[in-house]
């Protein structure tokens, strides 16, 4: 058994046995509409990125990057691997992880996602962003239905047993996932995470802002939006606690505190409205 101090050897992964799909189908990444191959990068199961990470399972894509399951050799631990399209930049992102892991230490921390390592690849179109990340489970599917304004896979399960990530190595290993063979690259089916008991953890941090006196602009989605961003007034770190409030009434009540819409259309003079007619 490898000591924590020597570096674990790559894994070999199947090369064949897996079901082959038809090159004119559309998967996964290929499917939206402005979907430009050149734009990502073609990652294959078993690379290894930045001399540490292997890959060793796909577990999703989007329109901005695709996601994957990686061990890092240095340290024995399993890592998701987030490979951005060409152009993609999240500057944003990183300085705020960075902000928030230089920062006291609040009992909430730990329920935030933070972006643990980035490095740039060349592809063969052009430079990659990549960023690592703590693995997390199966996305709070069900809060699609019950919240259709927040993205579920913002509100990601944390994983208690690591076992799981080992499951899904030796899975991809035993019975290779599905896949497009393609002339420049493979599209893989993604394996989905398994339902886990962790505690809910906060994803996706491009958006955020780093708090200061004044700030203006809209923000959050519509119905979750604060009088003070309504109006165009300066807002600070208390419309979170708003949106809070309402997210919570939708969780227990299983409805919108607002509709907020007029002839089917966001209206803010329908919002506010509805505002005083609570009060």
């Amino acid at each position: 058994m490898a000591s924590a101090a020597s570096p674990l050897s790559t894994r070999q992964f199947p090369t064949s046995g897996f079901v082959k799909l038809d090159s004119s189908e559309k998967i996964e990444e290929e499917d939206p509409p402005l979907y430009t191959p050149e734009k990502y990068y073609p990652v294959s199961i078993g690379e290894v990125f930045s001399s540490r990470y292997q890959v060793v399972s796909k577990l999703g894509y989007g329109t901005s990057s695709t996601v994957w399951l990686c061990r890092d050799l240095r340290d024995h631990r399993f890592y998701t691997l987030k490979v951005c399209v060409k152009g993609q930049r999240p500057s944003h992102e990183i300085t705020i992880s960075e902000h928030l892991k230089n920062s006291n230490e609040h009992v909430g921390k730990k329920f935030i996602r933070l972006v643990l390592d980035s490095f740039e690849i060349q592809g063969p179109n052009g430079q990659h962003t990549c960023l690592i990340y703590q693995p997390l489970g199966m996305s709070y599917s069900e809060f699609q239905d019950l919240l259709p304004d927040i993205s579920s896979n913002n509100i990601l399960q944390g994983i208690e047993d690591s076992s799981i990530l080992s499951q899904i190595e030796e899975d991809e290993i035993k019975k290779p996932i599905a896949r497009k063979v393609l002339s420049d690259r493979n599209i893989y089916y993604s394996r989905q995470m398994p339902v886990c008991t962790g505690l809910p953890v906060l994803s996706d941090l491009g958006e955020a802002i780093i708090r200061k006196e004044n700030n203006k602009g809209d923000i959050m989605p519509g119905i979750y939006r604060t009088p003070e961003v309504i109006l165009d007034m300066d807002w600070d770190h208390k419309v979170d606690i708003w949106s809070i409030g309402c997210m919570v009434w939708d969780m227990v009540e299983g409805g919108h505190l607002f509709f907020a819409k007029k002839n089917g259309a966001l209206n803010d003079e329908q919002h506010l409205a509805e505002m005083v007619s609570l009060m």
